[in-house]
């Protein structure tokens, strides 16, 4: 991730998105941010951040309480939501 890339996140974190608690030690998501404006969801894995596009603020709820992370969302959110690499 450049620092232009950073900037944008950290600025999105700042701004729109809200932390989603989740309580999964496993597998490789670090952190899960919504910004429910714009419905988009960003996932920061161990080797990068993506950001899956109108995520209905349903599915995101259920990341709360799932109790594996990476499972919920190879389910519900890979390969339903477009998503990018920012």
């Amino acid at each position: 991730m450049t620092s232009d890339d950073e900037s944008f996140v950290s600025e999105l974190d700042e701004d729109f998105s809200e932390d989603v608690p989740f309580t999964s030690t496993t597998g490789n998501v670090v952190s899960v941010k919504y910004d429910p404006v714009s419905r988009s969801l960003f996932i920061g894995f161990h080797n990068g951040t993506y950001v899956y596009r109108d995520v209905d603020a349903m599915v995101v709820a259920g990341i709360s309480g799932a109790s594996s992370v990476t499972r919920y969302l190879n389910e519900n959110v890979k390969g339903i939501y477009d998503y990018e690499s920012v």
